[in-house]
């Protein structure tokens, strides 16, 4: 069985109630990323995501929007993960919907035009 398959079945066991998360910095292709968060985006407990330097792409949004939609999370972490404009805009946009949120840190990250080359 793969980490994927590990995970997966970790967060999708009834028994698991499993409120933080720490991925910070863990060897992972873009695609497993996905994968993980899409799986995370199925939670009813998890309130503690860090994502920090991790190779987030673009695919794992929708689903880190589903996340929160939510609105369980109070605290993210997604410094060095090297968003570009529009998908930083995105998650603070989606980040909205967070009524619980009382920490976020986007650190080392793009925030405006011209930073992301």
């Amino acid at each position: 069985a793969s980490s994927l398959d590990a995970f997966q079945t970790l967060f999708r066991t009834k028994v698991t109630n499993v409120k933080a998360l720490n991925l910070s910095g863990c060897k992972m292709s873009p695609h497993l990323l996905v994968q993980i968060v899409k799986t995370l985006s199925t939670s009813s407990y998890l309130t503690d995501l860090n994502l920090s330097n991790l190779p987030f792409s673009q695919a794992a949004l929708p689903h880190l929007m589903y996340l929160f939609a939510k609105k369980q999370l109070k605290s993210l972490d997604m410094s060095w993960v090297q968003l570009p404009i529009q998908v930083t805009a995105k998650v603070l946009v989606g980040l909205r919907s967070c009524r619980n949120l009382r920490f976020i840190n986007l650190s080392w990250n793009t925030m405006r035009k011209g930073d992301d080359s």
